[in-house]
C-alpha cells in the first residue's frame, strides 16, 4: 500500500462517515444516508483522479465505494449512538479499504455477449 493510497483511504473513510452522519442528522431514509456516504466519500477521489487525467477509482473494478456504502448502512440503521462509535466505524472502514487495496480485491464483472 503506497502512502498515497493510505491518504485516499483516510479521505474515503472520513468523508463517508461525515456524509452519512449529516444525512442521518436531518432524518433522511437509510438509502439516502447510504447514497450521501457514497457521494461524499468518493467525491474527493474522483476530483483528484479527473485532475490527474486518470480513470476514477470508482469507475474501475476495485472494491472502493462499497466501504463508503457500508459506513452509510451502519449509520443509517442508527446502530451508533456515542461519538467514539463513529471513530471506531471510521477505523474499521479504513482497515477494510486498506485490506481490499492490499489484496487487490475486485468486483465481479458481467460481460454482455451479443447473440
Amino acid at each position: 500500500m503506497t502512502k498515497w493510497s493510505i491518504f485516499d483511504s483516510i479521505g474515503l473513510s472520513a468523508f463517508a462517515v461525515q456524509g452519512a452522519m449529516y444525512a442521518q442528522s436531518i432524518d433522511l431514509p437509510i438509502f439516502a444516508v447510504m447514497f450521501s456516504a457514497a457521494i461524499t466519500g468518493a467525491g474527493g477521489g474522483m476530483i483528484r483522479d479527473v485532475l490527474a487525467q486518470r480513470k476514477p477509482i470508482v469507475l474501475r473494478d476495485e472494491v472502493y465505494l462499497l466501504w463508503a456504502i457500508f459506513a452509510g448502512f451502519i449509520i443509517g440503521l442508527d446502530w451508533l449512538s456515542k461519538s467514539y462509535h463513529f471513530y471506531i466505524l471510521f477505523t474499521v472502514n479504513l482497515i477494510l479499504r486498506g485490506i481490499s487495496h492490499h489484496y487487490s480485491w475486485k468486483l465481479p464483472i458481467k460481460s454482455i455477449q451479443k447473440q
